[in-house]
């Protein structure tokens, strides 16, 4: 079942097609059969029937799969399992749950003093917070998870919050905050050779400064990047 599990897990990873997604769920479902009581393997169910557009039929296994961690008293498999409902509750425009279960899931990783799950967790708050209007908190979110990823030396995703609070200062009309956090977006992504996020922080950034009359800063930034 295990061995299932992390074939299913890794296809699922790196998906190129619906047919590696039709074969990632072939193999969980396999796992599944072996072991109904095997938790990660049904949470990855349920976010294999959300990509395939499921969503009715992964909402009930991604339900069972949080009452089964409970029943278990199995924090990390509950916290997995609230942010795939966060995920998919967010994807049918259900904000109040999808905000609920995230809610949950980062208090869960606040206990298992787990930084790195945190971190991502209040990432994936931050993106839902812009959804529904909530901008300072979404700052503050992408600010805490910032922090916790500095102590994790977590560059990429340091370079990915970084942009998010570029665009959020941006349509906030805070230049000033937007560029500074853009630099350190753009300075990561040119460092990690993350070249498909340097090219749009440039030209997220170039706009920032067309918008307070920088045009030459705005020129040096697009002509370096052809």
């Amino acid at each position: 079942s295990l061995e299932l599990y992390y074939k299913s897990k890794y296809i699922f990873e790196i998906l190129k097609s619906k047919d590696d997604l039709n074969k990632s769920k072939l193999f969980i479902k396999k796992a599944i059969t072996l072991d109904n009581q095997f938790v990660e393997a049904k949470t990855l169910y349920g976010q294999i029937l959300h990509r395939l557009g499921n969503f009715d039929k992964a909402e009930s296994v991604l339900l069972e799969s949080q009452e089964l961690a409970s029943i278990e008293k199995y924090s990390q498999g509950k916290s997995d399992a609230y942010r795939g409902l966060q995920v998919l509750y967010s994807d049918m425009g259900q904000y109040d749950k999808s905000r609920f279960y995230i809610e949950k899931a980062i208090k869960i990783q606040i206990k298992l003093n787990n930084n790195i799950f945190e971190a991502r967790l209040r990432l994936d708050y931050a993106n839902l917070l812009n959804h529904i209007g909530d901008l300072q908190l979404s700052i503050e979110q992408n600010k805490q998870a910032i922090s916790l990823l500095k102590e994790l030396e977590e560059e990429r995703l340091i370079g990915i919050s970084s942009a998010v609070l570029h665009n959020i200062y941006y349509t906030m009309f805070m230049y000033n905050d937007a560029i500074k956090h853009g630099k350190i977006a753009l300075s990561i992504f040119k460092k990690l050779e993350m070249q498909s996020y340097e090219g749009r922080i440039i030209v997220l950034m170039a706009e920032t400064y067309s918008c307070i009359g920088n045009f030459n800063v705005m020129n040096d930034l697009l002509n370096d990047s052809k």
